[in-house]
């Protein structure tokens, strides 16, 4: 009779066990959910966060070496020369290249949505 409650008693604790692993196995930290990486045509909408990227990169090139989101911001970047007249024009001099200067329906009716 006791061997059989100790039977009875490792059965319902490996049940209990399982359900307990079965449980912490479904779980994930969703505080650790990856960042969306901006696209070519987010980082030119948003020029200046492209420029604090390649700062980073600068900083730090071997971190950013295979990050998408630097090597996006670095071929929005070589991509913007082409793509000056959505930035307007001081003097005739030069472009304003900032976030807040741009011409955001140039650049999407170019194809670069955000």
């Amino acid at each position: 009779m006791v061997s059989v409650m100790r039977r009875e008693a490792k059965i319902l604790f490996m049940i209990a066990y399982l359900a307990s692993l079965a449980g912490l196995v479904g779980c994930k930290d969703d505080s650790k959910k990856a960042e969306a990486v901006p696209t070519v045509g987010q980082y030119l909408h948003d020029i200046d966060k492209a420029k604090t990227m390649l700062v980073l990169i600068k900083n730090d090139p071997t971190k950013y070496a295979t990050d998408p989101s630097a090597l996006n911001a670095q071929m929005a970047i070589a991509r913007k020369e082409g793509l000056l007249d959505c930035w307007p024009q001081r003097n005739g001099a030069f472009h304003v290249v900032t976030t807040a200067a741009t011409d955001h329906a140039c650049l999407d009716n170019k194809g670069y949505t955000r």
